[in-house]
């Protein structure tokens, strides 16, 4: 590739990278629909038990059970063994 070619070619790159960042990035997109503004009806008692019950499931998992990953199959093992337990209370298995 001569001089010439190589600076048509990166140009040309440069074209296109600035091309993938307008339309990915920078392009000022709207989401559809419209947001809801105002106050949030209060919960009711069933979405109070899933709340609840979301709550619970997290903290069991993000700081009783904490990090897990393959440096620490134990944790691993506790996660998966809360995941089936709790299946297992609500019928899912």
């Amino acid at each position: 590739m001569n001089p010439g070619q190589r600076s048509w070619f990166i140009a040309g790159l440069i074209t296109i990278l600035f091309i993938f960042l307008f339309c990915f990035f920078l392009w000022p997109g709207q989401m559809t629909g419209k947001s809801y503004s105002g106050r949030f009806l209060p919960l009711s008692v069933e979405e109070n038990k899933i709340s609840t019950s979301l709550r619970h499931h997290i903290f069991m998992l993000a700081e009783d059970i904490g990090e897990r990953n393959i440096w620490l199959p134990q944790k691993l093992t506790a996660a998966a063994e809360f995941i089936e337990k709790t299946w297992q209370a609500q019928n899912f298995v």
